[in-house]
């Protein structure tokens, strides 16, 4: 090959190989609390845990949703595989399994106990697994699912 042709053929390549990093660095933002986010309830991804937010608590905005991290080591191990943490913060609507059906339950929006029926109303949020007892609630605990949830 002519060194000119080797040399624009090797310079598409490297193009070609850090256009997938350039656009994953502008999805992944990494900054500090806001005054207005100072308060509010949270929850850590990659600990599985509620917690109220401070100044200087470290959050990550990741194709359009904020996340907060409890401790300083928790935003590295969620560089490592973002979508996957990103899955858990959709809802996901099912019903119960042949196990859960006739366990006793808590509403998550009423906040009464009932038995868990073939047609409960599930949602896996956050890892989680809330329980509803009627068709009406889990609109109700989409609309806010951290008031809801953080409980």
């Amino acid at each position: 090959m002519k060194p000119l042709v080797r040399t624009a053929f090797l310079g598409m390549l490297i193009g070609l190989l850090l256009i997938p990093s350039l656009t994953f660095a502008q999805e992944l933002k990494v900054r500090q609390s806001r005054p207005d986010e100072i308060g509010m309830k949270a929850w850590c991804p990659i600990m599985d845990y509620n917690f109220d937010v401070k100044a200087g608590t470290s959050v990550i905005d990741y194709k359009g949703k904020s996340f907060y991290f409890c401790c300083e080591g928790c935003p590295a191990e969620f560089k490592k595989d973002p979508d996957k943490y990103l899955a858990q913060t959709e809802f996901k609507d099912r019903r119960p399994t042949p196990k859960e059906i006739g366990q006793e339950a808590r509403c998550t929006v009423m906040n009464h106990t009932f038995k868990i029926k073939a047609n409960t109303p599930v949602i896996d949020y956050h890892g989680k697994s809330f329980y509803f007892c009627c068709e009406g609630c889990p609109a109700e605990f989409k609309q806010n699912p951290g008031k809801y949830a953080v409980q």
